[in-house]
């Protein structure tokens, strides 16, 4: 039955892929041209399946197939279509394409099941642009922080409010606060996931059941401050923000694998780590230098004490070093 839309399901991710092609991998806006597109495709492919497509207040699409029971809480399977800068074609896009396989093999067999299935395409999962992530789920649960709307787009320099506007949806309905859905009127959600490991190839094994996501503390922007310094400087006098760079993300990453040796999963991500290109060079001491931190826990009290132990090296590397 599933077999079946190997075909269905290879012609979409190949479109998706088009799309987004970035070599060496794909990048997919959100609220932008390829996540529209993205979207545009797939809705293409439910009206084909005679699925009912439609987009809320957050520009999010919903395609809905009807149960037997009118009266019966739908089942929603879903993910997302944007993407990371040159990421991967299978994040999120394999899990809207999922849904839409699913259904179709219902209906190749001949099952009509009670409850509707509502396939959930959800903007801007990644928060890569515009610093706040899961944004069209949040959209949905009336859960966007204060001040989101207003938030710049990392390309277009569109707020937030005006990106959602420019693709069909309505800011004003959201700042309202009143959610788009409401939770209780939901079955299940099921999401298909690609691992973004390779555990489950370790094992031998094709799927699993996820049983817990992560919550987060990022830090977009650290900022080490020391003194520019001729190269010639003796070790002894240089306030060097590179070298404390250093020394706090190895120390980080001490923490990492001392927690993995107790058993506490967690993950730390530093996806910048640079001096200044305009002010620096080869024979100058760096005196400022920046990153970012990704902080990644399943235990909210597990990641307050994460955050708490990474102030505490900071302010170790800081005092050693004598910078700030």
């Amino acid at each position: 039955m599933i077999a079946a839309q190997r075909p269905l399901v290879q012609s979409l991710l190949d479109g998706v892929a088009r799309i987004g092609a970035d070599p060496p991998g794909i990048t997919r806006e959100a609220y932008g041209r390829g996540e529209n597109e993205a979207m545009a495709l797939l809705a293409g492919a439910a009206q084909a399946l005679d699925l009912d497509c439609s987009f809320d207040a957050g520009a999010n699409l919903t395609m809905r197939w009807p149960g037997t029971d009118p009266e019966a809480a739908p089942l929603v399977v879903g993910s997302h279509l944007d993407s990371v800068v040159q990421g991967g074609n299978f994040d999120g896009a394999a899990g809207v394409i999922a849904g839409l396989a699913a259904v179709a093999a219902l209906q190749s067999s001949g099952v009509r099941p009670r409850a509707g299935i509502e396939v959930m395409a959800l903007r801007c999962e990644e928060a890569v642009w515009f610093g706040l992530g899961l944004i069209g789920s949040r959209s949905l649960l009336a859960r966007l922080p204060a001040g989101a709307l207003d938030l710049p787009h990392a390309r277009s320099g569109l707020t937030l409010g005006q990106s959602i506007a420019a693709c069909g949806g309505d800011p004003a309905r959201l700042a309202s606060g009143v959610p788009l859905r409401d939770p209780k009127t939901l079955g299940a959600y099921l999401e298909v996931h690609i691992e973004q490991a390779p555990q489950l190839i370790e094992a031998g094994q094709p799927v699993a059941i996820c049983l817990a996501n992560p919550g987060n503390v990022r830090h977009p922007r650290i900022r080490i401050t020391g003194e520019d310094a001729h190269t010639g400087l003796p070790h002894r006098f240089r306030r060097d923000a590179a070298l404390a760079g250093a020394e706090f993300a190895l120390a980080l990453e001490r923490l990492w694998l001392e927690e993995d040796r107790a058993g506490r999963p967690m993950a730390v991500t530093i996806g910048r780590f640079h001096t200044l290109a305009d002010r620096h060079a080869m024979t100058v001491v760096p005196g400022q230098f920046e990153l970012s931190l990704d902080l990644r826990a399943y235990d909210p009290a597990h990641l307050a004490q994460l955050e708490a132990r990474l102030q505490a090296i900071a302010a170790e590397v800081g005092a050693a070093r004598d910078v700030t």
